[in-house]
């Protein structure tokens, strides 16, 4: 009896799979072990995000496909046997495969799009390897498929969600259509900016060295030559507050937060607008006398609190807190890391002034782990008192 060759489809090995490629590579195992083709399905992460997962997984695990989890695996070619060796292991078991077909399930991306995401100033994640460069949203998860990071810009990947090519186009195409009804709509500026107003360019400060226009994924930063300074067109902001955080004269600031009152609270925290704010409201009450004298801000995204706003804080509040994003998952160019940075210099700048017993701290939660935010703001503020 003649052995069926194998045909492996190797996830995360150059780098994380979007989930939506990972519901492609679920179905092409699926639709291969129907064909009676010996199929190992090969991943570093197990992703559930996308619809009808459990179904798929349980699907193609029915057709015959094997799924392994990895920690750590390694790719060869031997020439002499005209075959790939892949190694892999959990940390417990180990595998090795030989075969003459692996599957990198991926989009590409063609030298004139590339071309293009340049001159648009499109946002894409650095990666050194030039041969591993994906959509221009395949590692943006709170992109639609159709979206690019600049608004008006729309990429549709020709890997989307859906298995069904055509399912998906309509989607993309009404998506698009919906996007484009809604800029040319009256107070759309408004309606995106969520409560937020746009920032400004203090002119006075800014030192012209182009900071924020290399870092603006909106393309929204425009150089003034009269002015010898930055400025903000509000046609293209987001509101994203990314050149905020980035300024390194603090030459940047929302049109509504020069100084925003203090409140009545004794305590204060800052929640990024993507993540604490969702859970932190909800758990107020559960914080007990602490949860009715704490006042709360939403910001754009926590590498946005400056250390001057900070110290600021503190001839109001006994305790600030900066809820923000957790480690890799912020939405605005490493925000959290840029938080923790701020909250340091702060706490450095009240040692010197010999406050010792103001504090200033951050947390790293999601809008899901309202448990834990709450665990860390009770012990946070039950060591202050």
């Amino acid at each position: 009896m003649r052995t069926r060759e194998k045909i492996v489809i190797l996830l995360d090995y150059a780098e994380e799979t979007p989930e939506y490629m990972t519901a492609r590579g679920i179905g092409l195992a699926k639709r291969l072990s129907e064909k009676k083709k010996d199929v190992t399905f090969l991943s570093k992460t197990v992703k559930s995000g996308f619809g009808g997962s459990e179904i798929r997984y349980l699907e193609a695990r029915n057709s015959g496909a094997a799924f392994v989890k990895y920690e750590k695996a390694s790719l060869s070619y031997d020439e002499e046997r005209g075959k790939f060796i892949i190694e892999a292991g959990d940390g417990v078991f180990d595998l090795s495969i030989a075969t003459p077909y692996v599957i990198s399930v991926k989009s590409g991306e063609t030298p004139e799009l590339e071309i293009i995401s340049k001159k648009l100033r499109l946002y894409k994640k650095n990666k050194k390897d030039k041969n591993q460069n994906g959509g221009l949203n395949d590692d943006k998860f709170f992109l639609y498929p159709a979206f690019s990071t600049r608004r008006g810009v729309y990429y549709v990947n020709p890997a989307l969600i859906s298995p069904d090519m055509e399912q998906s186009v309509r989607q993309a195409v009404f998506a698009i259509t919906a996007d484009m009804a809604a800029i040319k709509a009256p107070g759309y500026v408004k309606e995106i900016n969520r409560g937020f107003n746009f920032p400004e360019v203090d002119p006075d400060k800014c030192a012209f060295c182009y900071s924020c226009y290399r870092a603006c994924v909106h393309g929204a930063l425009e150089p003034d030559i009269g002015l010898s300074a930055m400025k903000v067109m509000e046609s293209e902001c987001e509101a994203c507050c990314t050149c905020i955080a980035i300024c390194p004269g603090e030459a940047i600031a929302r049109k509504d937060s020069r100084r925003q009152p203090a409140g009545k609270g004794k305590y204060k925290i800052y929640c990024c607008e993507n993540g604490a704010a969702y859970g932190f409201e909800s758990l107020r009450p559960f914080l007990g006398e602490y949860g009715r004298i704490m006042d709360s801000e939403r910001v754009a995204c926590g590498g946005s609190v400056g250390a001057d706003m900070l110290a600021n804080d503190f001839k109001d509040y006994e305790t600030v807190i900066v809820a923000c994003c957790v480690e890799d998952a912020c939405r605005h160019m490493d925000g959290e890391k840029r938080a923790c940075r701020q909250v340091r210099r702060a706490a450095e700048l009240l040692q010197k002034a010999g406050l010792a017993k103001k504090r200033v701290e951050i947390i790293n939660v999601s809008h899901e782990m309202k448990n834990l935010m709450k665990d860390k703001i009770l012990n946070i503020l039950g060591e202050s008192v």
